[in-house]
């Protein structure tokens, strides 16, 4: 009910634009009947069909950690709590701005809401639409070494020294090469043994859906954002592979906020040989002709007699004057609070080969407790290891004498002003007492007396006038400290609301 009616409708260019598409679904349909039907026009969350392409929304956020990629990366894959694809024959494609504010999402709206924030940052980003492994699309990172784990250095222990005069045990008649290879056969038996057990546990069986399994991650190309080569990002883990990767087993097709391509290149041993020039016709197949897109010519079409060749180019420019539709999608916004946050929840668990980690938001525990790091010796992890854990925000004995120590500073402040006051008045008073015991006995002072009075009232003089300057310069500079004081707190960003 609050949806914007571009959610609930399509106006005359969209409706355009899904006619176009499904033309073409039906070409490809006839031309290659033994391929999967494309995702072209999926239902959004209320249950309306919208062309892929405008789903995504560039948008570039005002955080300074979403302006590369693996910023971007590692906030969608802790930001959002992965569904999986049930049916996958039945996809819905919701809005980026949805699926940020339920936190929860398909594979592929996590790829449409990382593309949104690429294709912002200036990336030249794609969705793929396609098929993977079983672990990379169930999100099981079971078999993968934690990134936290470093090899630990074994440290050698040093060798007693063997004294001169110790005594010798006595020799062994047993022969020390028989007894070195029966322990040497003995251990490669163990440990062959043990590397076939672990390698039946640790490898997966036979996947039945190998090459079936559907699967959408993120395409960066190279050129935009001095990006060198092209690689793939897994929007599920952050993580970025190789274009030839054994994961990816197959494309069916690409797009972007412009245009939408469909792959005819053979994917029978994934994506090995694969190219990526989305010009190349005999590779790519283009929804949209757009004038970024490098039409290939082929020799034969320019021995065809005028008049075809008139009416193509006819068709073409007609082509050419439909541009996409502008994106249907709302604003993509994320308060600071939401960024702060981070997790679904404010915490996320992610199992790993042998250990557990647990990430909390900054704030959320009382211990200030932000990483947890749980290990164990076997691969159920059910028999406990070791705990590591990584802390910040600490609300330790420290931060609460901070938290006194401007209060403290303020009274010590006012303390001394009103020590330097009474300081003033005390020393004022005792000259007068002074001045009034020298005119009752200046007639019978001697002149030592006298000298002694005289030097008494220069330095009281010197005293009372230092005293005098600094409390004129302490009430010059008071209001000063005071407007720089407000200054200072109309800017910080938590009390600058209540002091309106």
């Amino acid at each position: 009910s609050k949806c914007s009616s571009s959610y609930k409708e399509n106006n005359s260019q969209e409706k355009l634009m899904l006619a176009m598409a499904e033309n073409f679904r039906q070409q490809y349909a006839l031309l290659y009947p033994d391929h999967k039907a494309l995702l072209l026009c999926p239902v959004n969350e209320c249950g309306v069909q919208k062309f892929v392409s405008t789903t995504l929304r560039s948008t570039l956020l005002p955080y300074s950690e979403l302006y590369d990629w693996g910023g971007c990366a590692s906030f969608v894959a802790d930001y959002l709590a992965l569904e999986l694809l049930d049916p996958p024959f039945e996809l819905q494609l919701s809005s980026p701005s949805w699926v940020l504010q339920t936190q929860r999402g398909t594979c592929f709206d996590f790829s449409i809401v990382l593309c949104s924030l690429l294709l912002g940052a200036g990336y030249n980003a794609y969705c793929v639409s396609g098929y993977a492994t079983k672990e990379m699309c169930l999100l099981d990172q079971s078999r993968q070494e934690c990134p936290l784990l470093q090899p630990q250095i074994q440290v050698k222990e040093p060798k007693k020294p063997i004294k001169k005069y110790s005594v010798k045990p006595p020799r062994d008649l047993q022969s020390n090469f028989e007894r070195r290879q029966e322990e040497k056969q003995q251990a490669e038996a163990e440990a062959a043994a043990l590397k076939k057990q672990l390698d039946e546990r640790e490898h997966p069986p036979p996947d039945p859906l190998r090459g079936l399994r559907v699967h959408c991650w993120v395409l960066l190309l190279s050129g935009n954002r001095e990006i060198p080569e092209n690689f793939f990002i897994d929007p599920l883990t952050s993580k970025s592979y190789s274009t030839t990767n054994e994961n990816f087993l197959g494309i069916e097709s690409v797009w972007n906020h412009q245009n939408y391509w469909v792959n005819k290149q053979d994917c029978t041993f994934g994506c090995n040989e694969m190219t990526f020039d989305l010009g190349d016709l005999s590779k790519w197949e283009y929804v949209l002709c757009g004038q970024s897109l490098s039409i290939i010519s082929d020799p034969k079409t320019l021995e065809e007699p005028e008049d075809e060749e008139e009416v193509q180019n006819e068709e073409m420019d007609e082509l050419k004057v439909f541009e996409m539709p502008p994106s249907w999608v709302t604003k993509i916004d994320i308060s600071p609070a939401d960024m702060e946050m981070r997790y679904p929840g404010g915490m996320k668990v992610i199992e790993y080969r042998k250990a557990k980690l647990e990430k909390f938001a900054p704030y959320l525990l009382k211990d200030g407790l932000v990483t947890k790091l749980t290990t164990y010796k076997d691969l159920d992890c059910k028999i406990f290891a070791d705990a590591s854990v990584f802390s910040s925000n600490i609300p330790c004995h420290h931060v609460d004498h901070v938290h006194l120590y401007q209060p403290k500073k303020c009274r010590a402040r006012k303390k001394a002003s009103s020590e330097l006051v009474n300081l003033f008045v005390q020393e004022t008073e005792e000259l007068q007492k002074k001045q009034l015991w020298y005119q009752k006995n200046y007639l019978t002072m001697s002149n030592e007396d006298e000298d002694d009075y005289l030097a008494y009232c220069s330095d009281a003089m010197f005293r009372i006038h230092v005293l005098k300057m600094r409390l004129i310069r302490h009430k010059e500079r008071a209001p000063q400290k005071y407007l720089a004081l407000e200054e200072k707190l109309k800017r910080h960003p938590r009390l600058a609301s209540h002091l309106l």
